[in-house]
Protein backbone atom coordinates (compact mmCIF):
# COMPACT_ATOMS: atom_id res chain seq x y z
CA UNK A 1 0.00 0.00 0.00
CA UNK A 2 1.24 3.44 -0.89
CA UNK A 3 2.16 5.56 2.08
CA UNK A 4 -0.33 8.42 2.05
CA UNK A 5 1.42 10.18 4.92
CA UNK A 6 4.68 10.96 3.14
CA UNK A 7 4.89 14.67 3.77
CA UNK A 8 7.02 17.34 2.20
CA UNK A 9 7.01 19.28 5.43
CA UNK A 10 9.74 17.11 6.84
CA UNK A 11 11.78 16.52 3.70
CA UNK A 12 15.44 17.25 4.31
CA UNK A 13 17.22 19.92 2.32
CA UNK A 14 19.45 17.29 0.72
CA UNK A 15 16.39 15.41 -0.53
CA UNK A 16 14.91 18.61 -1.94
CA UNK A 17 18.18 19.34 -3.70
CA UNK A 18 18.19 15.89 -5.30
CA UNK A 19 14.61 16.41 -6.49
CA UNK A 20 15.45 19.81 -7.96
CA UNK A 21 18.62 18.59 -9.69
CA UNK A 22 16.85 15.53 -11.07
CA UNK A 23 14.01 17.54 -12.54
CA UNK A 24 16.38 20.21 -13.81
CA UNK A 25 18.17 17.58 -15.88
CA UNK A 26 14.83 16.27 -17.13
CA UNK A 27 13.58 19.75 -18.06
CA UNK A 28 16.78 20.34 -20.05
CA UNK A 29 16.93 16.91 -21.68
CA UNK A 30 13.38 16.75 -23.05
CA UNK A 31 13.32 19.97 -25.14
CA UNK A 32 16.93 19.42 -26.22
CA UNK A 33 16.13 15.89 -27.40
CA UNK A 34 13.08 17.19 -29.26
CA UNK A 35 15.17 19.83 -31.05
CA UNK A 36 17.90 17.36 -32.01
CA UNK A 37 15.39 14.82 -33.30
CA UNK A 38 13.12 17.13 -35.28
CA UNK A 39 15.24 20.22 -36.07
CA UNK A 40 11.82 21.86 -36.03
CA UNK A 41 11.58 25.59 -36.74
CA UNK A 42 8.05 27.03 -36.60
CA UNK A 43 7.25 29.22 -39.58
CA UNK A 44 6.39 32.25 -37.43
CA UNK A 45 10.00 32.33 -36.22
CA UNK A 46 11.01 33.52 -39.68
CA UNK A 47 8.61 36.45 -39.48
CA UNK A 48 10.21 37.79 -36.32
CA UNK A 49 13.70 36.68 -37.31
CA UNK A 50 13.54 38.75 -40.48
CA UNK A 51 13.07 41.77 -38.19
CA UNK A 52 16.04 40.58 -36.14
CA UNK A 53 18.19 40.12 -39.23
CA UNK A 54 17.33 43.52 -40.70
CA UNK A 55 18.06 45.16 -37.35
CA UNK A 56 21.49 43.53 -37.15
CA UNK A 57 22.26 44.57 -40.73
CA UNK A 58 21.47 48.21 -40.00
CA UNK A 59 18.09 48.37 -41.76
CA UNK A 60 16.09 49.05 -38.62
CA UNK A 61 13.64 46.84 -36.76
CA UNK A 62 11.56 46.25 -39.90
CA UNK A 63 10.35 43.40 -42.09
CA UNK A 64 10.99 45.29 -45.33
CA UNK A 65 13.74 47.96 -45.29
CA UNK A 66 12.17 51.40 -45.44
CA UNK A 67 8.75 50.28 -44.14
CA UNK A 68 8.15 50.65 -40.41
CA UNK A 69 5.48 48.06 -39.71
CA UNK A 70 5.11 46.54 -36.22
CA UNK A 71 4.63 43.00 -37.51
CA UNK A 72 5.58 40.99 -34.42
CA UNK A 73 4.06 40.55 -30.98
CA UNK A 74 7.00 39.61 -28.78
CA UNK A 75 9.80 42.12 -28.14
CA UNK A 76 11.85 39.35 -26.51
CA UNK A 77 11.11 37.08 -29.46
CA UNK A 78 12.82 39.61 -31.74
CA UNK A 79 15.60 41.01 -29.58
CA UNK A 80 17.06 37.75 -28.25
CA UNK A 81 17.36 36.10 -31.70
CA UNK A 82 18.96 39.34 -32.94
CA UNK A 83 21.58 39.01 -30.21
CA UNK A 84 22.16 35.37 -31.17
CA UNK A 85 22.47 36.30 -34.85
CA UNK A 86 25.09 38.92 -34.01
CA UNK A 87 27.27 36.76 -31.79
CA UNK A 88 27.22 33.82 -34.24
CA UNK A 89 28.62 35.93 -37.08
CA UNK A 90 25.39 37.16 -38.74
CA UNK A 91 25.65 34.56 -41.49
CA UNK A 92 23.16 31.81 -40.63
CA UNK A 93 19.71 31.48 -39.10
CA UNK A 94 20.60 27.89 -38.10
CA UNK A 95 23.40 29.06 -35.82
CA UNK A 96 21.21 31.82 -34.42
CA UNK A 97 18.26 29.61 -33.55
CA UNK A 98 20.45 26.95 -31.95
CA UNK A 99 22.11 29.54 -29.75
CA UNK A 100 18.66 30.99 -29.03
CA UNK A 101 17.49 27.55 -27.88
CA UNK A 102 20.53 26.73 -25.77
CA UNK A 103 21.12 30.14 -24.24
CA UNK A 104 17.54 31.30 -23.64
CA UNK A 105 14.71 28.91 -24.51
CA UNK A 106 15.77 25.70 -22.78
CA UNK A 107 16.90 27.52 -19.60
CA UNK A 108 13.57 29.39 -19.52
CA UNK A 109 11.64 26.12 -19.94
CA UNK A 110 13.70 24.47 -17.21
CA UNK A 111 13.25 27.43 -14.86
CA UNK A 112 9.49 27.32 -15.47
CA UNK A 113 9.45 23.67 -14.47
CA UNK A 114 11.45 24.37 -11.32
CA UNK A 115 9.07 27.14 -10.27
CA UNK A 116 6.21 24.74 -10.92
CA UNK A 117 7.51 22.02 -8.61
CA UNK A 118 8.57 24.68 -6.09
CA UNK A 119 4.90 25.55 -5.68
CA UNK A 120 4.61 22.10 -4.08
CA UNK A 121 8.00 21.99 -2.38
CA UNK A 122 7.40 25.26 -0.54
CA UNK A 123 3.80 24.55 0.42
CA UNK A 124 3.43 23.78 4.11
CA UNK A 125 0.87 21.37 5.45
CA UNK A 126 0.07 17.74 4.77
CA UNK A 127 0.64 17.61 1.01
CA UNK A 128 2.46 14.54 -0.19
CA UNK A 129 5.69 13.89 -2.06
CA UNK A 130 3.83 12.31 -4.95
CA UNK A 131 2.26 15.53 -6.31
CA UNK A 132 5.75 16.99 -6.78
CA UNK A 133 6.85 14.13 -8.99
CA UNK A 134 3.67 14.08 -11.04
CA UNK A 135 3.69 17.85 -11.53
CA UNK A 136 7.24 17.70 -12.88
CA UNK A 137 6.62 14.65 -15.05
CA UNK A 138 3.43 16.04 -16.57
CA UNK A 139 5.12 19.36 -17.34
CA UNK A 140 7.99 17.59 -19.12
CA UNK A 141 5.51 15.49 -21.11
CA UNK A 142 3.15 18.28 -22.21
CA UNK A 143 3.58 18.24 -25.99
CA UNK A 144 2.80 21.82 -27.00
CA UNK A 145 4.84 23.24 -24.12
CA UNK A 146 7.90 21.32 -25.29
CA UNK A 147 7.34 21.93 -29.00
CA UNK A 148 6.74 25.67 -28.84
CA UNK A 149 9.44 26.31 -26.26
CA UNK A 150 12.22 25.37 -28.68
CA UNK A 151 10.86 25.86 -32.20
CA UNK A 152 11.53 29.60 -32.30
CA UNK A 153 8.43 30.87 -30.53
CA UNK A 154 8.36 32.88 -27.29
CA UNK A 155 6.49 30.18 -25.35
CA UNK A 156 9.36 29.27 -22.99
CA UNK A 157 9.53 32.84 -21.72
CA UNK A 158 5.79 32.97 -21.19
CA UNK A 159 5.96 29.75 -19.17
CA UNK A 160 8.89 31.06 -17.14
CA UNK A 161 7.34 34.39 -16.19
CA UNK A 162 3.90 32.85 -15.59
CA UNK A 163 5.28 30.12 -13.33
CA UNK A 164 7.34 32.70 -11.44
CA UNK A 165 4.19 34.80 -11.04
CA UNK A 166 2.15 31.85 -9.79
CA UNK A 167 4.89 30.80 -7.38
CA UNK A 168 5.10 34.30 -5.89
CA UNK A 169 1.34 34.66 -5.54
CA UNK A 170 1.00 31.40 -3.63
CA UNK A 171 2.84 33.01 -0.73
CA UNK A 172 0.68 34.58 1.99
CA UNK A 173 2.76 37.76 1.71
CA UNK A 174 4.25 37.84 -1.75
CA UNK A 175 7.13 40.04 -2.84
CA UNK A 176 5.45 42.78 -4.87
CA UNK A 177 8.74 43.94 -6.39
CA UNK A 178 9.55 40.49 -7.79
CA UNK A 179 5.94 40.11 -8.89
CA UNK A 180 6.11 43.39 -10.80
CA UNK A 181 9.29 42.26 -12.56
CA UNK A 182 7.69 38.90 -13.44
CA UNK A 183 4.64 40.68 -14.85
CA UNK A 184 6.90 43.02 -16.77
CA UNK A 185 8.66 40.02 -18.27
CA UNK A 186 5.31 38.64 -19.36
CA UNK A 187 4.47 41.92 -21.08
CA UNK A 188 7.83 41.90 -22.86
CA UNK A 189 6.97 38.37 -24.00
CA UNK A 190 3.42 38.90 -25.27
CA UNK A 191 1.23 42.03 -25.22
CA UNK A 192 -1.86 40.03 -24.26
CA UNK A 193 -0.13 39.07 -20.99
CA UNK A 194 -2.30 41.71 -19.34
CA UNK A 195 -5.11 39.15 -19.62
CA UNK A 196 -3.10 36.55 -17.71
CA UNK A 197 -2.03 39.10 -15.10
CA UNK A 198 -5.65 40.14 -14.52
CA UNK A 199 -6.87 36.54 -14.37
CA UNK A 200 -4.26 35.43 -11.83
CA UNK A 201 -4.90 38.52 -9.71
CA UNK A 202 -8.64 37.84 -9.66
CA UNK A 203 -8.15 34.15 -8.86
CA UNK A 204 -5.78 34.77 -5.97
CA UNK A 205 -7.99 37.56 -4.66
CA UNK A 206 -10.91 35.13 -4.55
CA UNK A 207 -8.83 32.52 -2.72
CA UNK A 208 -6.71 34.85 -0.61
CA UNK A 209 -5.78 34.13 3.00
CA UNK A 210 -4.91 37.60 4.27
CA UNK A 211 -6.79 40.87 4.35
CA UNK A 212 -8.14 42.13 1.04
CA UNK A 213 -6.62 45.57 1.60
CA UNK A 214 -3.09 44.18 1.99
CA UNK A 215 -3.56 42.06 -1.12
CA UNK A 216 -4.75 45.00 -3.23
CA UNK A 217 -1.95 47.26 -2.03
CA UNK A 218 0.63 44.66 -3.06
CA UNK A 219 -1.08 44.19 -6.43
CA UNK A 220 -1.06 47.94 -7.10
CA UNK A 221 2.61 48.19 -6.16
CA UNK A 222 3.43 45.29 -8.48
CA UNK A 223 1.43 46.95 -11.27
CA UNK A 224 3.45 50.14 -10.82
CA UNK A 225 6.70 48.17 -11.15
CA UNK A 226 5.33 46.46 -14.27
CA UNK A 227 4.47 49.82 -15.80
CA UNK A 228 7.98 51.13 -15.21
CA UNK A 229 9.46 47.87 -16.54
CA UNK A 230 7.39 47.80 -19.76
CA UNK A 231 7.03 51.54 -20.40
CA UNK A 232 10.36 51.93 -22.29
CA UNK A 233 9.31 49.43 -24.96
CA UNK A 234 5.75 50.77 -25.11
CA UNK A 235 7.02 54.33 -25.59
CA UNK A 236 9.70 53.40 -28.11
CA UNK A 237 7.31 51.29 -30.21
CA UNK A 238 4.81 54.15 -30.27
CA UNK A 239 7.51 56.56 -31.42
CA UNK A 240 9.11 54.21 -33.95
CA UNK A 241 6.04 52.56 -35.49
CA UNK A 242 3.47 55.27 -34.82
CA UNK A 243 1.42 53.00 -32.57
CA UNK A 244 2.11 50.76 -29.57
CA UNK A 245 -0.38 48.22 -30.92
CA UNK A 246 1.29 45.59 -33.14
CA UNK A 247 -0.01 45.33 -36.69
CA UNK A 248 -0.46 41.61 -36.03
CA UNK A 249 -3.16 42.42 -33.47
CA UNK A 250 -4.98 44.65 -35.96
CA UNK A 251 -4.72 41.98 -38.65
CA UNK A 252 -6.16 39.21 -36.48
CA UNK A 253 -8.80 41.59 -35.16
CA UNK A 254 -9.97 42.11 -38.73
CA UNK A 255 -10.73 38.40 -38.97
CA UNK A 256 -12.72 38.38 -35.73
CA UNK A 257 -16.10 39.23 -37.13
CA UNK A 258 -18.69 41.07 -35.11
CA UNK A 259 -17.87 42.75 -31.79
CA UNK A 260 -21.51 42.55 -30.72
CA UNK A 261 -21.75 41.15 -27.20
CA UNK A 262 -24.99 39.40 -28.10
CA UNK A 263 -22.98 37.34 -30.58
CA UNK A 264 -19.72 37.05 -28.63
CA UNK A 265 -21.19 35.69 -25.39
CA UNK A 266 -23.09 32.76 -26.99
CA UNK A 267 -19.98 31.94 -29.02
CA UNK A 268 -17.82 31.89 -25.90
CA UNK A 269 -20.27 29.59 -24.14
CA UNK A 270 -20.67 27.22 -27.08
CA UNK A 271 -16.91 27.09 -27.78
CA UNK A 272 -15.81 26.71 -24.16
CA UNK A 273 -15.63 22.91 -24.12
CA UNK A 274 -13.78 22.94 -27.45
CA UNK A 275 -11.18 25.42 -26.23
CA UNK A 276 -10.77 23.47 -22.97
CA UNK A 277 -10.33 20.27 -24.96
CA UNK A 278 -7.65 21.81 -27.17
CA UNK A 279 -5.35 22.70 -24.26
CA UNK A 280 -3.98 19.14 -23.99
CA UNK A 281 -4.75 18.10 -27.56
CA UNK A 282 -2.07 17.75 -30.26
CA UNK A 283 -0.95 20.70 -32.37
CA UNK A 284 -3.85 21.78 -34.64
CA UNK A 285 -6.16 18.98 -33.44
CA UNK A 286 -8.87 19.74 -36.00
CA UNK A 287 -6.79 17.98 -38.67
CA UNK A 288 -7.50 14.28 -39.11
CA UNK A 289 -4.96 11.60 -38.33
CA UNK A 290 -5.13 11.19 -34.54
CA UNK A 291 -6.78 8.43 -32.53
CA UNK A 292 -10.08 9.74 -31.09
CA UNK A 293 -9.04 8.55 -27.62
CA UNK A 294 -6.52 11.40 -27.52
CA UNK A 295 -9.39 13.87 -27.71
CA UNK A 296 -11.43 12.02 -25.09
CA UNK A 297 -8.51 12.49 -22.73
CA UNK A 298 -7.81 16.10 -23.69
CA UNK A 299 -11.46 17.14 -23.32
CA UNK A 300 -11.86 15.39 -19.97
CA UNK A 301 -8.58 16.84 -18.68
CA UNK A 302 -9.41 20.34 -19.88
CA UNK A 303 -12.89 20.35 -18.35
CA UNK A 304 -11.61 18.97 -15.05
CA UNK A 305 -8.95 21.70 -14.86
CA UNK A 306 -11.55 24.35 -15.70
CA UNK A 307 -14.24 23.24 -13.25
CA UNK A 308 -12.28 21.93 -10.25
CA UNK A 309 -12.44 25.26 -8.42
CA UNK A 310 -16.24 25.07 -8.38
CA UNK A 311 -16.40 21.62 -6.77
CA UNK A 312 -17.46 21.60 -3.11
CA UNK A 313 -15.08 18.69 -2.44
CA UNK A 314 -12.08 20.86 -3.34
CA UNK A 315 -12.28 22.18 0.21
CA UNK A 316 -9.46 24.42 1.33
CA UNK A 317 -7.15 23.69 -1.61
CA UNK A 318 -6.38 27.36 -2.14
CA UNK A 319 -3.58 26.84 -4.67
CA UNK A 320 -5.36 24.19 -6.72
CA UNK A 321 -8.56 26.22 -6.84
CA UNK A 322 -6.70 29.40 -7.79
CA UNK A 323 -4.99 27.52 -10.63
CA UNK A 324 -8.32 26.08 -11.76
CA UNK A 325 -10.05 29.46 -11.59
CA UNK A 326 -7.26 30.96 -13.68
CA UNK A 327 -7.53 28.09 -16.16
CA UNK A 328 -11.28 28.68 -16.44
CA UNK A 329 -10.99 32.36 -17.33
CA UNK A 330 -8.07 31.80 -19.69
CA UNK A 331 -10.14 29.21 -21.56
CA UNK A 332 -12.94 31.78 -21.75
CA UNK A 333 -10.39 34.08 -23.36
CA UNK A 334 -9.53 31.35 -25.87
CA UNK A 335 -13.25 30.86 -26.55
CA UNK A 336 -13.52 34.54 -27.44
CA UNK A 337 -10.86 34.19 -30.15
CA UNK A 338 -12.01 33.36 -33.68
CA UNK A 339 -9.24 30.74 -33.73
CA UNK A 340 -6.87 30.08 -30.79
CA UNK A 341 -3.46 29.11 -32.16
CA UNK A 342 -1.60 26.18 -30.58
CA UNK A 343 1.19 28.26 -29.01
CA UNK A 344 -1.43 30.07 -26.91
CA UNK A 345 -2.22 26.93 -24.90
CA UNK A 346 0.97 26.02 -22.94
CA UNK A 347 0.44 28.63 -20.16
CA UNK A 348 -3.03 27.22 -19.53
CA UNK A 349 -1.65 23.68 -19.70
CA UNK A 350 0.86 24.48 -16.95
CA UNK A 351 -1.92 25.81 -14.70
CA UNK A 352 -3.94 22.70 -15.42
CA UNK A 353 -1.03 20.49 -14.33
CA UNK A 354 -1.13 22.21 -10.93
CA UNK A 355 -4.83 21.39 -10.77
CA UNK A 356 -4.21 17.73 -11.65
CA UNK A 357 -1.38 17.25 -9.16
CA UNK A 358 -3.28 18.87 -6.29
CA UNK A 359 -6.89 18.20 -7.19
CA UNK A 360 -6.69 14.44 -7.65
CA UNK A 361 -5.17 13.96 -4.19
CA UNK A 362 -7.57 16.45 -2.61
CA UNK A 363 -10.65 14.73 -4.06
CA UNK A 364 -9.27 11.28 -3.24
CA UNK A 365 -9.03 12.35 0.38
CA UNK A 366 -12.80 11.86 0.60
CA UNK A 367 -12.50 8.09 0.02
CA UNK A 368 -13.32 6.01 3.08
CA UNK A 369 -10.55 3.46 2.52
CA UNK A 370 -7.11 4.98 3.28
CA UNK A 371 -5.37 2.94 0.57
CA UNK A 372 -7.58 4.52 -2.10
CA UNK A 373 -6.54 8.02 -1.10
CA UNK A 374 -3.17 7.50 -2.77
CA UNK A 375 -3.83 4.60 -5.14
CA UNK A 376 -6.62 6.29 -7.11
CA UNK A 377 -4.83 9.59 -7.80
CA UNK A 378 -1.58 7.75 -8.59
CA UNK A 379 -3.39 5.61 -11.15
CA UNK A 380 -5.19 8.63 -12.59
CA UNK A 381 -2.03 10.74 -12.86
CA UNK A 382 -0.04 7.80 -14.22
CA UNK A 383 -2.66 7.45 -16.94
CA UNK A 384 -2.38 11.17 -17.71
CA UNK A 385 1.40 10.88 -17.89
CA UNK A 386 1.17 7.89 -20.22
CA UNK A 387 -1.22 9.61 -22.63
CA UNK A 388 0.75 12.86 -22.59
CA UNK A 389 4.06 11.07 -23.14
CA UNK A 390 2.68 9.11 -26.09
CA UNK A 391 1.23 12.34 -27.50
CA UNK A 392 4.62 14.05 -27.15
CA UNK A 393 6.45 11.18 -28.87
CA UNK A 394 3.93 11.03 -31.72
CA UNK A 395 3.97 14.82 -32.06
CA UNK A 396 7.76 14.71 -32.28
CA UNK A 397 7.54 12.27 -35.18
CA UNK A 398 4.83 14.37 -36.83
CA UNK A 399 6.90 17.56 -36.56
CA UNK A 400 10.05 15.84 -37.79
CA UNK A 401 8.16 14.79 -40.92
CA UNK A 402 6.54 18.21 -41.22
CA UNK A 403 9.93 19.90 -41.09
CA UNK A 404 11.42 17.58 -43.70
CA UNK A 405 8.61 17.45 -46.25
CA UNK A 406 6.65 20.66 -45.71
CA UNK A 407 8.98 23.31 -44.33
CA UNK A 408 12.29 22.33 -45.93
CA UNK A 409 10.83 20.25 -48.74
CA UNK A 410 8.09 22.62 -49.92
CA UNK A 411 7.73 26.08 -48.39
CA UNK A 412 11.43 26.90 -48.20
CA UNK A 413 11.81 25.81 -51.83
CA UNK A 414 8.91 28.06 -52.84
CA UNK A 415 10.61 31.03 -51.20
CA UNK A 416 13.99 30.25 -52.75
CA UNK A 417 12.43 29.84 -56.21
CA UNK A 418 10.72 33.22 -55.90
CA UNK A 419 14.00 34.80 -54.84
CA UNK A 420 15.66 33.50 -58.01
CA UNK A 421 12.83 34.20 -60.43
CA UNK A 422 11.18 37.44 -59.30
CA UNK A 423 12.33 41.04 -59.56
CA UNK A 424 13.58 42.76 -56.44
CA UNK A 425 10.61 45.16 -56.40
CA UNK A 426 7.93 42.53 -57.07
CA UNK A 427 5.10 42.15 -54.56
CA UNK A 428 4.00 38.68 -53.50
CA UNK A 429 0.59 37.81 -52.03
CA UNK A 430 0.69 34.80 -49.71
CA UNK A 431 -0.92 33.51 -46.52
CA UNK A 432 1.95 31.27 -45.36
CA UNK A 433 4.26 34.18 -44.58
CA UNK A 434 7.07 32.58 -42.56
CA UNK A 435 9.35 30.48 -44.76
CA UNK A 436 8.13 31.90 -48.07
CA UNK A 437 8.49 35.51 -46.97
CA UNK A 438 11.92 34.99 -45.44
CA UNK A 439 13.53 32.99 -48.23
CA UNK A 440 11.98 35.00 -51.07
CA UNK A 441 13.25 38.25 -49.52
CA UNK A 442 10.62 40.27 -51.35
CA UNK A 443 7.85 42.70 -50.49
CA UNK A 444 5.08 40.53 -49.05
CA UNK A 445 1.37 41.26 -49.05
CA UNK A 446 0.34 38.61 -46.56
CA UNK A 447 -3.09 37.47 -45.51
CA UNK A 448 -4.45 38.64 -43.07
CA UNK A 449 -1.88 41.45 -43.04
CA UNK A 450 0.58 40.64 -40.25
CA UNK A 451 3.27 42.72 -41.97
CA UNK A 452 1.01 44.39 -44.54
CA UNK A 453 -1.05 47.40 -43.43
CA UNK A 454 -2.44 47.56 -46.98
CA UNK A 455 -4.20 44.24 -46.44
CA UNK A 456 -5.53 45.24 -43.01
CA UNK A 457 -6.89 48.49 -44.43
CA UNK A 458 -8.61 46.74 -47.34
CA UNK A 459 -10.21 44.19 -45.03
CA UNK A 460 -11.50 46.76 -42.55
CA UNK A 461 -12.55 49.56 -44.88
CA UNK A 462 -13.87 47.59 -47.85
CA UNK A 463 -14.80 44.29 -46.14
CA UNK A 464 -12.64 42.30 -48.53
CA UNK A 465 -11.62 38.70 -47.93
CA UNK A 466 -8.76 36.42 -48.94
CA UNK A 467 -9.98 36.11 -52.53
CA UNK A 468 -11.46 39.54 -53.23
CA UNK A 469 -8.47 41.48 -51.86
CA UNK A 470 -6.35 40.36 -54.84
CA UNK A 471 -8.20 42.70 -57.23
CA UNK A 472 -7.59 45.58 -54.83
CA UNK A 473 -3.87 44.97 -54.26
CA UNK A 474 -2.96 43.55 -57.70
CA UNK A 475 0.24 41.80 -56.58
CA UNK A 476 2.86 40.64 -59.08
CA UNK A 477 2.75 37.09 -57.70
CA UNK A 478 0.18 35.00 -55.87
CA UNK A 479 1.30 31.95 -53.89
CA UNK A 480 -1.56 29.77 -52.69
CA UNK A 481 -2.26 26.33 -51.32
CA UNK A 482 -4.02 24.12 -53.83
CA UNK A 483 -7.51 24.64 -52.35
CA UNK A 484 -6.94 28.39 -51.99
CA UNK A 485 -5.85 28.48 -55.62
CA UNK A 486 -9.13 26.92 -56.76
CA UNK A 487 -11.07 29.31 -54.51
CA UNK A 488 -9.31 32.23 -56.16
CA UNK A 489 -10.21 30.93 -59.59
CA UNK A 490 -13.83 30.46 -58.54
CA UNK A 491 -14.36 33.68 -56.59
CA UNK A 492 -11.99 36.23 -58.15
CA UNK A 493 -12.57 37.10 -61.78
CA UNK A 494 -9.57 39.42 -61.60
CA UNK A 495 -7.27 36.60 -60.57
CA UNK A 496 -8.75 34.23 -63.13
CA UNK A 497 -8.29 36.69 -65.98
CA UNK A 498 -4.89 38.13 -65.08
CA UNK A 499 -2.70 35.41 -63.56
CA UNK A 500 -0.99 32.36 -64.98
CA UNK A 501 0.37 29.42 -63.02
CA UNK A 502 4.13 29.29 -63.44
CA UNK A 503 5.07 26.34 -61.26
CA UNK A 504 3.67 24.02 -58.61
CA UNK A 505 5.51 22.64 -55.60
CA UNK A 506 3.83 19.43 -54.55
CA UNK A 507 4.82 16.99 -51.77
CA UNK A 508 1.44 15.24 -51.53
CA UNK A 509 2.56 11.93 -53.03
CA UNK A 510 5.75 11.81 -50.98
CA UNK A 511 3.83 12.31 -47.75
CA UNK A 512 1.17 9.84 -48.81
CA UNK A 513 3.80 7.13 -49.34
CA UNK A 514 5.29 7.46 -45.85
CA UNK A 515 2.69 5.35 -44.07
CA UNK A 516 0.94 6.43 -40.89
CA UNK A 517 1.83 9.89 -39.61
CA UNK A 518 -0.03 11.28 -36.57
CA UNK A 519 -2.04 14.27 -37.73
CA UNK A 520 -1.20 13.50 -41.36
CA UNK A 521 -3.75 15.97 -42.72
CA UNK A 522 -1.86 18.80 -41.02
CA UNK A 523 1.10 17.99 -43.26
CA UNK A 524 -1.07 17.58 -46.35
CA UNK A 525 -2.66 20.99 -45.70
CA UNK A 526 0.65 22.71 -46.54
CA UNK A 527 2.06 20.20 -49.01
CA UNK A 528 1.07 21.78 -52.34
CA UNK A 529 1.55 25.40 -53.45
CA UNK A 530 0.67 27.05 -56.75
CA UNK A 531 2.84 29.98 -57.82
CA UNK A 532 1.01 32.33 -60.20
CA UNK A 533 2.42 35.40 -61.91
CA UNK A 534 0.48 38.43 -63.08
CA UNK A 535 0.35 38.54 -66.86
CA UNK A 536 1.94 41.50 -68.58
CA UNK A 537 -0.36 43.63 -70.77
CA UNK A 538 1.10 42.24 -74.01
CA UNK A 539 0.94 38.60 -72.93
CA UNK A 540 -1.35 36.02 -74.44
CA UNK A 541 -4.68 35.33 -72.68
CA UNK A 542 -4.49 32.96 -69.75
CA UNK A 543 -5.27 29.34 -70.39
CA UNK A 544 -8.15 27.63 -68.62
CA UNK A 545 -6.71 26.93 -65.18
CA UNK A 546 -9.70 24.88 -64.19
CA UNK A 547 -8.12 21.90 -65.95
CA UNK A 548 -5.50 19.89 -64.05
CA UNK A 549 -1.91 20.96 -64.54
CA UNK A 550 0.32 18.57 -66.48
CA UNK A 551 2.43 16.33 -64.26
CA UNK A 552 5.60 17.83 -65.70
CA UNK A 553 4.80 21.17 -64.05
CA UNK A 554 5.01 19.66 -60.60
CA UNK A 555 8.24 19.83 -58.64
CA UNK A 556 8.95 17.24 -55.97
Amino acid sequence: MLNSRLSLHGVKNSSRLKIIVGFLLLFIAVPLAYSLYTNHVWEDFFITFKYSKNFCEGNGLVYVPGEKVHGFTSPLGVMLPAFCYLVTGSDSYEKAIWLFRILFCIPAFAAAGLFLISVFLKEDGDHKMLPVFFAGLLFAAEAKSVVFSVNGMETAFMLFFLSWTFYLMTRDKFNWLQLGVAWGGMMWTRPDSCVYIAVLSIAFYIFRRGASRDFMVSILKAAAVTTVFYLPWFTWAWWYYGSPVPNTVLAKEGMGGSANLLEIIPRMISHFHIAAGWVYAPVYPHFQGWNPLVFVFSTAAGLFAALYWMLPWAGNDRIGRAASCSFFFIVLYFSYMPFPYPWYFPPAAMLGIIVFARGTFMLAGHFKKPENRSAVPVLALSGCFLVMTVTLLMTSYEMMMQQKYVEDGTRRKVGEWLNRNSDKNDRIYVEALGYIGYFSDRKILDWPGLVSPEVVSAVKKEKLDYCTVVAKLRPDWVVARIFDHWNLITRSAYFRDNYDVVIVYDSVDEIGNLGYIPGEFYLLYDSCYYISRKRKPDSLPAKDLRTPLPHSMKIR
